[in-house]
């Protein structure tokens, strides 16, 4: 599986996408993602992650 995506030149892992995230009392759907060089997980709806987001091909 491909899980590489970039965004403003760093490259990102997407680790899960299947959690929640609750935006305006809302949940929707998310995905988990991280970096080589980071200790932090970070999550963003799916709408937001796959538009600004772009897939590396390998």
């Amino acid at each position: 599986m491909n899980n590489k995506y970039t965004y403003k030149g760093n490259n990102y892992y997407v680790l899960e996408d299947k959690v929640k995230i609750q935006i305006d009392d809302v949940w929707v759907e998310g995905v988990l993602y991280t970096t080589d060089d980071c200790e932090y997980k970070f999550v963003r709806s799916k709408e937001e992650f796959y538009s600004k987001f772009k897939k590396v091909e390998e």
